[in-house]
């Protein structure tokens, strides 16, 4: 009976359903405030105007445009008002799926801290199967990867996250940009 390497997914942190709390966390868009109280603005002064007269086009698309003013202003506060940002810098984070093929996994240790396990990739078994998460920085000093196969109906972690920091991620980013992958 030959040993069966087993990989426990349930200990591995899973980036694709949350985001490591000691690097990005939650942060507040003034801009999405100030924009959301202009709109509300707006809208309640297109309101209040006195009526152009009885039946008029114009009154019709006031009351639309009042409408549509407050709608904006209520979607920007329950949906724009959060943002993600890195907790060094306060740089913006972004997060894409990117399909991961054989030869980068033979260009990976590269970029990878000092001692970072990377998963064997199964040749044409793995092909299309494999991908990678990456959430980085819009500045480049932050970048995180976990790779990904795909079985069962779900994407299970293959690696542990990997984490880069200063020009470790700028070089890692870069690499990914060669590859027009992000």
């Amino acid at each position: 009976m030959a040993a069966k390497k087993t990989f426990d997914f349930m200990e591995t942190m899973d980036l694709s359903k949350n985001f490591p709390q000691e690097y990005v966390n939650k942060r507040i868009d003034k801009k999405m405030i100030c924009l959301s109280a202009v709109s509300l603005a707006v809208g309640c002064y297109l309101f209040s105007l006195p009526e152009f007269a009885p039946g008029s086009n114009v009154d019709a698309f006031r009351f639309f445009a009042g409408c549509l003013c407050v709608i904006l202003s209520l979607v920007l506060v329950m949906f724009k008002l959060h943002y993600r940002a890195y907790v060094e810098t306060g740089s913006a984070v972004r997060k894409k799926s990117v399909p991961f093929h054989s030869d980068m996994f033979k260009a990976l240790p590269r970029f990878l801290p000092e001692g970072a396990s990377v998963p064997s990739f199964g040749g044409a078994n793995d092909a299309g199967t494999v991908s990678m998460l990456v959430i980085w920085s819009k500045d480049g000093k932050f970048a995180m990867a976990q790779i990904f196969r795909y079985g069962s109906f779900v994407y299970e972690p293959m690696s542990e996250p990997y984490c880069l920091k200063g020009d470790s991620a700028e070089k890692f980013l870069q690499a990914l940009k060669d590859y027009r992958l992000i």
